[in-house]
């Protein structure tokens, strides 16, 4: 009986180094001169929820490990709640901000506080989630289309100037504001170069922006010190944008359409969760046309990890996706689907 024990247990043994030996060996094959691969171990993710929303929703406002947080547009005194264990849905209406409905530039939910952003008067609202009452918060008068609350009542805004372009800015519980100018590297115009999307990682206490148009991302600390530039495995370092001419009303735009390398993305735990718009060389073409890509990254070192897919909906594009623990929301036109992450 020990003996065929031992057996069995060789066998295992032998099978699972061989599973690794050809995993690893495929690693080395398919590499290409430019290493742009992706590694795909298998069974990294499970389908849990599809839920048909009635809104066209644009944007996840937040998760935490009970729910789902929707803003809902043209009605942004209401929000959906989405129960990540059953999926039930249910509205809840937000007081204090029916006089500026029309205004409010987006809704951003941290537990346990919600936050509204007010574009006309430059202000800041801040509420709990027992009350659901907006209350002011903070006001500034700078222009910016991000705002990244902290946890210390500190945030941080991705402004635009004409002059620098986009510009992380940091505003303390004080008043005090700092500038980063220098944290956005500038390519070609500082604009359209520039462009990404900016995430807190409240685990790490991590500042994360990933760039649009090229292969990198920086990681900051909440007082906007550079840690590091990672890069995305992807090759394109330079953002292939073309600058048009200023029209009548000296508005710049782009002459043509740019190389979009990155695409939605997220934070959660250590990781930063990346939706790329590009090929890899060992990717099978119709895989890659029929669903959608993500890419992980490590924080703490910028190191790649693994990669997956995501499945392509009739319902069109990702418009948003978070993550809390091991659970992926994805948010698509009319429909919000979770995934069970499995790494």
């Amino acid at each position: 009986m020990s003996k065929r024990i031992g057996i069995l247990f060789l066998i295992c043994v032998f099978s699972t180094s061989l599973i690794w030996g050809l995993y690893m060996l495929s690693y080395e094959v398919n590499r290409d001169p430019n290493n742009f691969i992706r590694l795909f171990p298998p069974h990294r993710l499970s389908s849990a929820l599809k839920m048909n929303l009635n809104y066209n929703t644009d944007q996840i406002a937040g998760i935490d490990s009970e729910k789902v947080v929707l803003s809902i547009p043209d009605v942004m005194d209401r929000l959906l709640l989405v129960q990540l264990d059953k999926g039930n849905i249910r509205k809840v209406k937000i007081d204090g901000i029916e006089e500026m409905k029309k205004s409010i530039v987006s809704t951003v939910f941290t537990s346990p506080f919600f936050y509204v952003v007010r574009d006309d008067v430059k202000q800041i609202y801040r509420g709990d989630t027992i009350e659901w009452r907006a209350k002011p918060f903070s006001k500034i008068d700078l222009s910016y289309d991000t705002f990244i609350p902290l946890p210390d009542s500190s945030f941080v805004l991705r402004t635009i100037t004409a002059k620098e372009g986009y510009v992380l800015v940091k505003k303390d519980k004080a008043g005090t504001i700092k500038k980063a100018p220098a944290l956005l590297e500038k390519q070609v115009d500082g604009l359209f170069c520039r462009d990404g999307i900016l995430h807190y990682n409240q685990k790490l206490g991590l500042l994360v922006y990933l760039y649009y148009y090229r292969n990198q991302f920086i990681v900051a600390d909440k007082n906007l010190n550079l840690l590091y530039k990672g890069k995305t495995i992807d090759t394109v370092s330079r953002a292939k944008i073309k600058i048009g001419l200023p029209d009548q009303d000296g508005h710049i735009k782009l002459a043509e359409p740019p190389i979009v390398v990155n695409k939605k993305s997220c934070v959660s735990a250590e990781y930063l969760f990346v939706q790329s718009n590009l090929k890899a060389d060992n990717e099978d073409a119709e895989q890659f046309k029929n669903a959608w890509v993500v890419d992980v990254y490590e924080l703490k070192n910028g190191k790649y990890k693994l990669s997956f897919y995501l499945p392509k909906t009739k319902t069109g594009k990702i418009k948003d996706m978070k993550v809390t623990g091991k659970t992926m929301a994805v948010l698509y036109a009319h429909r919000l689907c979770t995934y069970k992450l499995n790494f």
